[in-house]
């Protein structure tokens, strides 16, 4: 329910567009447009309104938040014939392999069931979004992967508690010491 609260939100918002100097981009000018804003390329609208001939812009954000949050991982495919991205397709993260390298990422290897071999693709033909992981470089963590040691403390508690109870709340062991105990510490 909490991971659909997020899918909702990202894919229902509005995306803006912006340069790396921070103009903002608008589809068309009006008459009500600022000034400093500028006209964005109309492809990368068509993109980002249908980024693949089966998606919308919403099923492809709602996917992302699915695979980012309880994977930890999203992978979109850029697939191009030469000229900026034409199209971007979902990878489902459990079929890809990061392949390292000394300085980075070498390429991606993404196999479905049923594929003979991987679809080998370039670092620059992916978007690789990834939640933070202490323990890999190379892959993200979800968020059920990283609650597991919580839950698993919380049941180690659980049954330490009934297994007390079970027993009439009486100790089973021994409390030895030096000198005698006050029969109120007792």
């Amino acid at each position: 329910d909490c991971i659909g609260l997020y899918q909702d939100a990202a894919s229902t918002a509005q995306f803006r567009l912006e340069k790396p100097d921070g103009t903002r981009l608008v589809r068309n000018k009006t008459a009500t447009t600022p000034d400093e804003y500028e006209v964005g390329p109309s492809a990368l609208y068509d993109l980002l309104d249908q980024p693949n001939p089966f998606q919308l812009y919403a099923e492809v954000m709602e996917l992302l938040v699915i695979d980012l949050l309880l994977v930890g991982n999203a992978y979109w495919y850029k697939w191009n014939d030469g000229t900026p991205a034409m199209a971007l397709y979902r990878l489902a993260p459990g079929y890809v392999k990061v392949r390292p390298g000394p300085y980075g990422v070498l390429g991606y290897e993404y196999q479905p069931p049923g594929a003979r071999s991987p679809l080998v693709l370039k670092p620059e033909d992916v978007i690789h979004f990834r939640r933070p992981n202490p323990h890999s470089q190379w892959y993200g963590m979800g968020v059920i992967q990283g609650a597991g040691r919580a839950i698993d403390l919380e049941l180690a508690i659980t049954d330490s508690m009934a297994s007390y109870y079970e027993n009439r709340a009486d100790p089973s062991l021994i409390i030895q010491s030096e000198r005698r105990v006050p029969r109120d510490v007792f």
